[in-house]
Order: C-alpha cells, then structure tokens, then sequence
C-alpha cells in the first residue's frame, strides 16, 4: 500500500476540518449583505464557473472562470460567503464532472469540496490578519490593493496546490515535491490572472455599481468566444501540423523500412551467389579429380590390356599391335624394316600354371 493508506485519513481530516469551517461560516454569515447582486453572482459562479475555461495560447494552461469569481466574492462578501459559494462550486463542478463519465471517487469528491472551503478560509484569515476584518479593500488606494491581490492569490495557490499535491503524491506512491512541481507548479498563473480580473471587477463595481457592470457581460462573452475561437484555431493548425508531421515521419519510416528490406534481399543474393560459386567450385575440384582419376584408370586398363598379369610383360594383344604398325610403316618409310622372331618353348605352359597356381596360394 505505502503511502495510499494515508489518503483516507487525510480526506477525513480535510472533511471534518472543512465541515467545522462551514458551520462557522454559516454561524457568522452576514444576511444583509445576501443582496440580489450576491445571488446572480453566486449563481454565475456555481453554474457556470468551471464550464468556462480560458487557455493561454501556447501553454497547457487553463484559467478557469470560478477563480476570479470566487476571489471577486470573497472581495466583495467577505470570507464565510467566499467559503460556502466555493464549497458550493467544488462540489456542483466535481458532479458535473462525473455526469459526463470522469471517474472520480466519492472520497475524491469530498477531498474537492473541503480543499476549496479549506483554502479559501485560510486565504481569508490571511487577509483579515493582514488587511484587518473591517478594512475596504475595494476603495483602498491602489498599492494596498495590488498587495493584497497578490497575497490573495499566493495563499490561493499555496493552499490549493500544496494539499492536491499531498494527495495527488500519496494517491500514487510519489515523492511530493516531484508531483507539486511536475502538475501543480504550471497552475500559478491561473490564481495570479484570477486575482487580476477579480481586482479588475471589484474596481468597476466600486466605481459604477454592480448592474452597471453588469452590463459589460456581453462585451465579456464576445472577447471570451473569440480568444476561445483563436484558440480552437491554434489548435487545429496545431493539430494539422502534427499530423503533417506525422505522415512524413510515416513515409520517412516506411521509406527506411524499404531501404532496409532492399538491403536484406541484396544481402541474401550476396549469401546465395557465395553458396553458388562455392558449390560451383566444389562441383569443378570434383569433376577435376573425376577426370585425373578416369586418366588413371584408362592408363591402368590400357596397361592390364597389355601386359601379362603374371610377369608384367607384354602380352599377345601387344605383341599383335605392335605387329600391326609394323607391318603399316612400310607404306609410309621405304627404308623401315623389320623382323619377327618366335621362340617356342617346350612345357611353358606347365610352367605358367605351377606359377599361378602358386601364386594363388600364396594369396
């Protein structure tokens, strides 16, 4: 298990330290400052503050729309409203989430809901130790407000990214400094631009009212869908330009492929024609030593054709053939003479028999 057994205690502990934050925040909530302006606020940032995300062009970034609402809540309506509306959104986002088929856990869902309500309690008792509990930053001078924007969004993002990055690290067994800097570290420009655009909405509404800005909504929306639109582009251009890439690094491998099974094919004729020549030179040494070999037979039966098998001399067919271009040189040389002489010896039969008789019996 290692260090996944310690995320359902950890869950109960941010749930129990989140319903304890909860209860006070409802205790002490200021019902007449729960105006109509609150409640379409409240509702934007509940029903549509996870649905808009903005991404910033070529970055994995993503700002989401609930950030600067919450942050402009907890400007506006103080802490314990900023809690509960962010309590709220986490939970009706996390649902959202998993109607469209992401998995999430039940212990999950509860680890969202109490890290929002968590980090947006701390992040208002920073400021209130800060800035004081009855300090306006909304008609402070301007470098009041810009600290406390930034204070705001790095307490924010401390607490928000620090407590996913324990959890997210123990989930899978990871160190967490690996995992803050590897998936959370990217995530502070979202709190920073979040701070900026609330600090922005929370001017105009001290400056015109809340209905007046209101009315730049639709403004809002247009720029909203056409950064969205530019986006969409980036991304298909992007994507066209990856799969351009990819068809020619495709044709690039199924080139190399070719080359490579040309060569192995080349490479086998090499091996085939090398067994060639060398079976081929066998085959000549063999047909060389056939052919020295049928020489020496033919001498060797020439000479048992006329030789005496007994004595080794030469024998009648010999004799007889020698005769033969004898008796042809005549016709050819005028001077060319020659003689016959025949011995006849009494017994050399009886004699050649006794040989070969005992010859035999020797072998």
């Amino acid at each position: 298990m290692g260090k996944q057994s310690y995320i359902k205690p950890l869950t109960y502990l941010m749930v129990a330290v989140a319903a304890v934050i909860c209860s006070y925040s409802v205790y002490s909530l200021p019902l007449v400052a729960l105006d109509g302006p609150f409640l379409i606020l409240a509702f934007i940032t509940i029903a549509f503050g996870s649905r808009l995300t903005i991404q910033i062009p070529r970055a994995k970034v993503h700002i989401s729309v609930s950030d600067p609402l919450i942050f402009s809540v907890l400007l506006v309506y103080g802490g314990q409203v900023a809690v509960l509306v962010a309590a709220a959104e986490a939970c009706y986002a996390s649902l959202k989430f998993r109607q469209k088929g992401v998995f999430i856990r039940l212990d999950g869902i509860l680890f969202n809901i109490a890290l929002m309500a968590c980090s947006t309690f701390l992040t208002s008792q920073v400021l209130t130790a800060f800035f004081g509990s009855n300090f306006d930053l909304i008609r402070s001078n301007s470098s009041v407000f810009i600290i406390a924007l930034c204070t705001m969004a790095l307490v924010q993002y401390i607490a928000n990214s620090g407590l996913a990055a324990v959890y997210t690290a123990w989930e899978h067994n990871a160190p967490v400094w690996h995992t803050w800097t590897t998936h959370y570290f990217p995530a502070s420009a979202t709190y920073v631009v979040g701070a900026a655009v609330a600090g922005v909405f929370v001017r105009l509404i001290g400056a015109v009212g809340f209905y007046s800005t209101l009315m730049t909504v639709p403004v809002i929306a247009i720029v909203y869908f056409t950064h969205k639109r530019y986006i969409d582009d980036i991304k298909a251009s992007s994507a066209q330009a990856e799969q351009s890439e990819h068809g020619r690094a495709e044709a690039e491998r199924e080139r190399a492929e070719a080359e490579h099974r040309r060569a192995e094919v080349e490479r086998e004729r090499a091996e085939q024609a090398e067994i060639h020549v060398g079976e081929l030179n066998q085959h000549i040494a063999e047909q060389q030593r056939t052919s020295k070999e049928l020489e020496v037979s033919k001498e060797r039966f020439r000479y048992a054709a006329y030789h005496d098998a007994l004595t080794g001399l030469p024998n009648r067919a010999h004799f007889i053939e020698l005769l033969q271009l004898s008796l042809t040189h005549p016709g050819r040389h005028q001077d060319h003479c020659f003689a016959v002489l025949f011995l006849d010896l009494d017994r050399f039969k009886n004699i050649m028999t006794a040989s070969a008789t005992h010859l035999a019996i020797n072998y």
